[in-house]
């Protein structure tokens, strides 16, 4: 929260970090051509858009592994989409952008938000241990 109140994180997530130009922060929701060919393979057969979500998110449970990253840039900043499919791991942060990119690969909209559990307010210094998750809020 900043000092007036106001929540934080859409003013620094989707902004570059340090020495970063905003091309390459931009970047970050890019899948490589691979992904983007089984992305489509599960899922354009599919019939609606919870069983699309479904298979993605399987995708993702089934080939990628949680690692935490919190040292340095690597606790603010995630790895790209690109980097999660080829390494096949990520943070929080990494992972929520590589779902994220799978579904707008598949024309379905999603957002990475933080999620907060405990007492109080997440404060700059804190965020690190926070989740930062991709939340697809339905219309239906």
């Amino acid at each position: 929260m900043d000092m007036d109140g106001t929540f934080f994180l859409p003013q620094w997530y989707p902004q570059p970090a340090p020495n970063m130009s905003v091309e390459s922060s931009r970047m970050r929701d890019q899948l490589p051509d691979e992904a983007k060919k089984k992305i489509h393979a599960l899922t354009d057969s599919l019939h609606n858009e919870r069983e699309k979500i479904n298979a993605v998110y399987r995708f993702l449970q089934q080939n990628t592994h949680y690692v935490s990253i919190q040292l340095g840039i690597g606790g603010w900043q995630p790895f790209d989409a690109a980097y999660v499919y080829n390494k096949r791991y990520g943070d929080c942060k990494a992972l929520s952008n590589y779902m994220v990119a799978m579904l707008r690969e598949i024309g379905i909209s999603g957002n990475s938000v933080l999620i907060r559990g405990g007492a109080g307010m997440a404060g700059v210094d804190t965020m690190a241990t926070a989740a930062i998750s991709c939340i697809r809020r339905s219309t239906a």
